[in-house]
């Protein structure tokens, strides 16, 4: 089970890989090689992969997303600028990105680094739903964008909470129309 609790900081990921990357055998690759190397770098408490099945309201410009818990603000640069996630992440850009070889990153991924300003009320399964932006909905953990790591901050606060039953998210849609912000049905790929 996914408990975001363990950490009250995060670098959140956003990306979309190329087209083909699922046929090419990325989420066995999350499983087997991302995921294990992220959890076992020093300063990361948790980290998960998530890829999005289905969306209502704005497009939030991504597919996929990774929950980085971190043990504090500081270890983000040292994270980030730990020459073995660099190589590894030069790596990633390489089979997955959309633009290996760009000069922009940010065509890749956008990432960044996020407080927790409220916690939800129930522990996280293995489907959630992602707000990008400010929810004003109870029982949802919620998170304040401190900084973009690379790119554009997208939005300045993001939500989620866990989904339970196979129409959960049909709830969420009618919301998103409401709050005109992108509302997310997200399964966990990978997690430790």
């Amino acid at each position: 089970m996914v408990q975001p609790a363990e950490s009250e900081t995060m670098i959140l990921l956003t990306y979309t890989p190329r087209a083909d990357s699922v046929a090419r055998g990325y989420e066995d690759w999350l499983r087997r090689v991302d995921n294990p190397f992220f959890n076992g770098v020093p300063g990361i408490v948790r980290y998960m992969n998530w890829k999005v099945v289905q969306q209502a309201g704005a497009s939030p410009g991504f597919a996929w997303f990774d929950f980085m818990l971190i043990e504090n603000t500081v270890a983000a640069d040292r994270i980030w600028t730990n020459p073995d996630v660099v190589k590894f992440t030069a790596g990633w850009r390489d089979l997955w990105g959309q633009g290996p070889k760009a000069d922009d990153l940010s065509v890749n991924a956008h990432v960044y680094l996020a407080q927790r300003r409220g916690r939800g009320h129930a522990p996280m399964g293995e489907r959630i739903v992602l707000i990008a932006g400010d929810a004003p909905a109870d029982g949802v953990e919620q998170w304040s964008v401190e900084r973009s790591i690379r790119g554009v901050q997208r939005f300045g606060r993001y939500s989620f909470a866990p989904l339970a039953g196979e129409k959960a998210f049909d709830a969420w849609k009618a919301r998103a129309e409401t709050w005109r912000l992108p509302v997310l049905e997200a399964v966990c790929v990978a997690q430790p």
